[in-house]
Order: C-alpha cells, then sequence, then structure tokens
C-alpha cells in the first residue's frame, strides 16, 4: 500500500511539467504552479519577451520576471520535504507498521501542501475570495478584500469536493452507458469484417475453382499433337517491301539485348553486323539520302552514322538536347533529322550537321503537345508525321515545325501507336501496341 501512495504521489504530484521527472530545487510562480529550477531558467531563457515577462509552461498566465532574478523565485519546501519523505519510505524495507508511519507522514506532508501569500511572505493562502476569484491570506483579506465574501480554502475545497462527488454520481451512469456502447459496436464492427473476409475467401476459392475447371477443359499441346494452321491464298507484292528497305534493298535491324545493328538481305540472309562496341541501347533506325544508315541510341544519346555496305562508323552527332531519345528518321526535302524524344515529350529537328533547328512539343494533350512520342516519318513534301503514344494521335507537322491538324486520333479507332512509315502509295501506315495495323490516307 505504501509503495503504491509513494509512485502515485511521485507521479502525480512530485513531477515537472517541463522535463517529467522529479523536481530537482522545486520552484514556484506567482501562478502556483511549480517547476524544477533549471527548468524554469530553461524556459525563461528561450521564452521572455523584451518588457521581462514570461509565460507559466501549464496555465499561460504573464509572469512578471523576479526583481532579483530567477534565483528569488520562492522555493516550494511543501515538496521538497514530500520527495526526502518519498525517498526514504522506499529505501525502507521494515516492519508494516513502519510503513504505516510513512504513509501518514506522506500524507501529513500532502495535507500541508500550502503556499505563502506573495505579498505576505510569512501568511499562509488560507482563504478564498469570491469576489476576486483568487485564494488570499488573513492580512490581504483584511485590507485588500475588505467587505468580500471570503471564506476558508478548506470549507470551500469541501463544498467542491461534494459537488464533484454528486457530478460524478450522475454521470456515471451515462458513461458506462456509452461504454457498453462503443463495447457493442466494436463487436459488431469485428463480427462484419469477419463475415466479410470470409465472403471475400469464398468468392476467391470460387473463381480460383472455375479457373481450373476450365483449364483442364483446354488441351494441352504435346509433339504429337498436329498443328491447326490455316492459309487464304493471296497475291504477295514485293514492293512495299523494297520501298521500306530503301534503295540498299539491306533491312536493318536494331537490337538492344546484342547492342548492335543487324543487315538481313531481302531473303531473310543475315548478311552482317555493324556498330558492335560502340551501342549501347540502339533504337530507331533510317538512311539518309546517301544511303548511310544512321543509328539512334538512346544511352549514349547520340546518333552513330555507319556505311551502309562496309559498316564503318562515319560520323557521330551527339544529342545534348534530348532526355531519351527513341526514333528517327530524316527528312528527304531536306536531309534534316528529326528525332523523338520520350524522356522531354518533344521533337527536335537537326540540320544534316546536328545543330538544332527547332523543337516541338511539351507534355499534354492540347495543340503543340505530345504525350511519349514515338515513331517520326516524313513525306516527299516534307511534313513530318509523329506517333503521339499516350495522346493516341498521329500529328502532322510542316517542314518547319508548325502544327497542322492531327491525322487520326482515339476517335479513329487508333490506341497508342508506336510507328508511322509512309507506304509507296503516299499512305500513312500506323502500327500499335496491339499487333494491330492502320493505313490513312492523309492528301486530298
Amino acid at each position: 500500500m505504501a509503495e503504491a501512495l509513494a509512485a502515485a504521489f511521485t507521479d502525480n504530484l512530485l513531477t515537472c511539467s517541463i522535463c517529467l521527472g522529479e523536481y530537482e530545487d522545486p520552484r514556484v510562480l506567482p501562478c502556483y504552479h511549480t517547476f524544477c529550477y533549471g527548468c524554469i531558467c530553461d524556459h525563461v531563457k528561450r521564452t521572455s519577451s523584451p518588457n521581462r515577462t514570461f509565460l507559466c509552461p501549464v496555465c499561460r498566465e504573464k509572469i512578471q520576471f523576479p526583481a532579483g532574478g530567477l534565483s528569488h523565485l520562492k522555493k516550494n519546501f511543501v515538496f521538497s520535504k514530500a520527495k526526502d519523505i518519498i525517498t526514504q519510505q522506499q529505501a525502507y524495507t521494515g516492519t508494516i507498521d513502519s510503513e504505516q508511519t510513512n504513509v501518514a507522514a506522506v500524507t501529513q506532508a500532502t495535507a500541508e501542501m500550502t503556499i505563502n501569500c506573495e505579498k505576505h511572505p510569512d501568511n499562509k493562502l488560507k482563504y478564498y475570495c469570491e469576489d476576486d476569484d483568487t485564494v488570499v491570506c488573513g492580512d490581504c483579506a483584511s485590507t485588500e478584500h475588505y467587505r468580500h465574501g471570503i471564506v476558508p480554502v478548506e470549507k470551500l475545497a469541501n463544498a467542491n469536493r461534494n459537488k464533484v462527488k454528486t457530478a460524478l454520481v450522475k454521470i456515471l451512469p451515462k458513461l458506462n452507458m456509452f461504454e457498453d456502447a462503443v463495447a457493442k459496436e466494436t463487436a459488431t464492427e469485428r463480427e462484419e469484417s469477419r463475415l466479410m473476409t470470409a465472403s471475400i475467401h469464398k468468392i476467391k476459392e470460387q473463381a480460383l475453382t472455375e479457373r481450373l475447371l476450365a483449364m483442364e477443359k483446354i488441351p494441352v499441346p504435346t509433339p504429337d499433337t498436329p498443328a491447326q494452321i490455316s492459309y487464304t491464298p493471296g497475291e504477295i507484292s514485293a514492293a512495299g517491301l523494297e520501298a521500306m528497305l530503301g534503295q540498299t534493298g539491306h533491312l536493318y535491324i536494331t537490337s538492344r539485348g546484342d547492342k548492335c545493328v543487324h543487315v538481313y538481305s531481302t531473303r531473310g540472309q543475315h548478311l552482317t553486323t555493324m556498330g558492335c562496341g560502340r551501342l549501347e541501347m540502339p533504337s530507331g533506325v533510317t538512311l539518309n539520302r546517301q544511303g548511310h544508315v544512321m543509328v539512334c541510341d538512346s544511352s549514349n544519346k547520340s546518333i552513330f552514322t555507319f556505311h551502309a555496305y562496309s559498316g564503318q562508323l562515319l560520323n557521330t552527332i551527339p544529342l545534348s538536347m534530348c532526355e531519351d531519345p527513341i526514333y528517327i528518321t530524316v527528312n528527304s526535302v531536306n536531309d534534316n533529322i528529326v528525332i523523338s524524344d520520350w524522356g522531354s515529350n518533344s521533337v527536335h529537328v537537326l540540320s544534316p550537321t546536328g545543330n538544332q533547328l527547332y523543337q516541338y512539343g511539351t507534355y499534354g494533350s492540347g495543340d503543340g503537345q505530345l504525350g511519349y512520342p514515338h515513331g517520326v516519318c516524313t513525306d516527299s513534301y516534307g511534313h513530318i508525321f509523329i506517333a503521339a503514344y499516350y495522346n493516341h494521335k498521329i500529328v502532322a507537322l510542316s517542314p518547319q515545325g508548325q502544327f497542322i491538324t492531327n491525322i487520326a486520333t482515339a476517335e479513329d479507332g487508333l490506341w497508342c501507336p508506336m510507328t508511322v512509315p509512309i507506304n509507296p502509295a503516299g499512305q500513312l501506315v500506323v502500327t500499335d501496341e496491339a499487333g494491330e495495323v492502320r493505313t490513312f490516307q492523309y492528301l486530298r
């Protein structure tokens, strides 16, 4: 019992509100709140105002700086005495009678926790002024508070104690009712959560079972399973293939895995490779008017130009203006280089020597804006066409980089376009991420 009382007394009455530890040299402020001397000094250093006032850390009352300094703050001898008694009681391991003696001492110290009057230091604050709502000593009651409603603090405390008890008696049933309601609601929510979780697991198990049953009905192909191939006869034309391959008659394929360009004949025969040891992430590839192979390397941010037959490196153009260059084409009218840059959501147009002429596009979906541009190409008039991947549209620009129109959009069934070559008939051929190919007649 003594240990419990000591612990409760220490935690509630002997703990500084600033450091949350036991009082060290407790000092009391005029507002009757007590703090460690070191704690209140540190608080005053950090918060004092130019007019030598500071706020109580608990009640925020404005406190005037003591005339002789903080060292003149009154010591709370009652707290110091109670702390000494607690310390002795915790160290003592004697008989029950001794423990009861210590308990009585602590209780007595608690009862004697009164504060002296600031104006009359020798007097205790034993009275309460009802008119001014403050505690006073006998001298204050007979002078400044003369003819005010003065009652003993003890009498007022007993009256308020009875009021608190009466209020507690009234409110406890409602408090218990609220606690029961909260407990009931919590139990209901837990049960609903359990039922919902069980329902979700049941639906998942049912869906999994149905999927497994459906998979069991699908025949698993084996080496002995006859292949089912359908074929529709038709004419094969090589005109588009030749136009797509260019005048060399060779097919140039960039390989990010091999970090080079593979060259194939029109019959599918692998002829050679170029760029090995130089390319890091080859993406777009095209031919210029001289028939040389130009490769856009996304990692190196450069254009590598190789001789179409020998594979010899002829030139390197840095793309410092790009963030993530990917596709490349050469304008057949003026030999300008067109680069799509999905990092900056724009297209860069360079001179044949690599000087930037202009840049088109910013991120967005309106006119003059692009979303993740992919394939680019030009026609025989010098018009530039851009596959705007995220915008689901094909943008047409003039040779000078001015917006003309959207050739196709999502309303035309376009979805995530990737490449935009032009076939020999002058039609725009668009491939999308789903592998579908659409042809658009853009010239009227």
